[in-house]
């Protein structure tokens, strides 16, 4: 991801974090929290802007508000019987954010990343979701397996399912 025109972040396995401030030239290691398993999967890193940031994988959800100097956790899930591994994560302002999972879950929050609520789908789903993204403020898609799509026009507040794996290609 992008934080400005010059700075890049990239994540990965093992706990994986680099960033770039000269456009991809050369790029600095970075430890999110030294507490949790270096076995970490992070899965996505967004910035909503050059200070704010939010990097989710494995259970834990972590954000930035100084361009990546310091991490600090903002969602610690519970490992149970059901898996929930966040794959991904959008914010649309400083303050409305959405993490979507492996098992069917998309949560949001409205107090930039310090709450976050369960989002109804409108056709209920355990499949996995591996990608949330907006285009604009109002305008937003969740993409997951076998081609499972919602769209929200307001914002998120309701969601529609647009394709289903059921659906002819």
């Amino acid at each position: 991801t992008f934080s400005d025109s010059k700075t890049r972040w990239a994540v990965g396995f093992y706990n994986f974090l680099v960033k770039s401030v000269d456009g991809g030239k050369t790029w600095q290691n970075f430890v999110v929290d030294p507490a949790i398993s270096d076995q970490v999967l992070w899965s996505c890193v967004c910035f909503r802007n050059p200070q704010l940031g939010c990097i989710v994988g494995g259970n834990c959800v972590y954000k930035t508000t100084d361009g990546g100097n310091t991490w600090s956790s903002v969602l610690d899930i519970p490992v149970t019987g059901v898996i929930y591994v966040p794959s991904s994560v959008y914010f649309v302002s400083d303050t409305k954010g959405f993490i979507c999972s492996h098992n069917g879950t998309l949560m949001r929050t409205l107090d930039g990343g310090v709450t976050w609520h369960n989002q109804h789908l409108d056709s209920f789903t355990t499949l996995d979701l591996y990608s949330v993204t907006f285009f604009d403020d109002n305008n937003g898609w969740v993409v997951g397996y076998n081609g499972i799509l919602f769209g929200t026009t307001d914002g998120g507040d309701h969601w529609s399912l647009l394709h289903s794996p059921a659906d002819p290609a």
